[in-house]
Parts: structure tokens; sequence; C-alpha cells
């Protein structure tokens, strides 16, 4: 009798960690904030446009405060053309490998958690992509989500 309670006993502590796991793991749909429209950005623009914009909002799920940084995770354009990126903190002129994020609260306004990057093509033709990584700091750094910006210049 105690061996089958025993038995028992580890099959419910074993499925408690498996669920536990489950829905704390950074790779769950369970993430703490939600980016809109879409972590995915499309950026498309003619080569004697000024500039062209991608937007993506960091909008907060939870009531406590959020910390988040981003990093740069894989970039690829022209040389020729111009880019400013745009946090919650800064622009920058020169992208930076990474940042923190002000806190990010749940009564904020959308576009208070703006994550923007800017193309400056001078008429230069191309395609080209910025790959940022989102983490979330729980006494470390997890990584959480990431956007992509994809540029096309014709």
């Amino acid at each position: 009798m105690g061996l089958i309670l025993l038995k028992r006993t580890k099959l419910i502590v074993l499925a408690c960690i498996a669920i536990i796991g489950s829905c704390t793991s950074p790779n769950s749909d369970n993430k703490p904030f939600r980016i809109t429209p879409s972590s995915e950005v499309k950026m498309k623009a003619k080569a004697s446009d000024k500039n062209v914009y991608g937007f993506a909002y960091i909008q907060s799920e939870i009531d406590s405060a959020l910390y988040l940084k981003w990093e740069i995770a894989d970039k690829s354009l022209p040389d020729e053309w111009g880019a400013v990126f745009c946090d919650n903190v800064a622009c920058f002129l020169q992208m930076p490998d990474n940042n923190q994020l002000d806190v990010i609260k749940k009564s904020d306004k959308v576009d208070d958690n703006l994550m923007r990057l800017m193309i400056e093509p001078f008429n230069k033709k191309g395609e080209g992509f910025v790959k940022l990584f989102i983490y979330e700091n729980k006494n470390n750094w997890i990584k959480i989500d990431s956007i992509i910006y994809h540029i096309k210049v014709e």
C-alpha cells in the first residue's frame, strides 16, 4: 500500500512540474506582453521616398511592472541607407547593439512603448532586415520574443 501511494505521489508531482514548467516557459503563449500590430513588420517604399517607417508596440498583459530590454539578433541593411531606431527611452541615429527599456505598465498608452525603425533609402533600391530579441528581467534576463523589420525599397 505504501509503495502504491509513493508511486501515485511521484506521478502527481511530475504532472505538477510538467504543468508549471509549460506555463512559465518563455516559449509558451502565456507571455507578459504582446506586440502589436505584429512582431513581423513589413516596410515598403520607393527609392525616391525620403523615409519609410516600421512600427511595433509593446503592450503589457500583467498588472505588475514589466522590465524588458532588446538586442539586435541580426541585421542586414544596404550601406547607403540611413537608419534611426526609437524605443520608449530614446531615438538612436546609430543603432546600439541593445538597450534596456523604461518600465512598461499595463496602464500605459499603446504608443508609449513604441519600437520604431525609420529608414532613409537615399535613392538606393534594395532589401534588408533588422531582427531584435526581446528579454524580460526576472532575476535574470530571459528571451521572450522577437521583432523583425523587413524592408524593401524599389
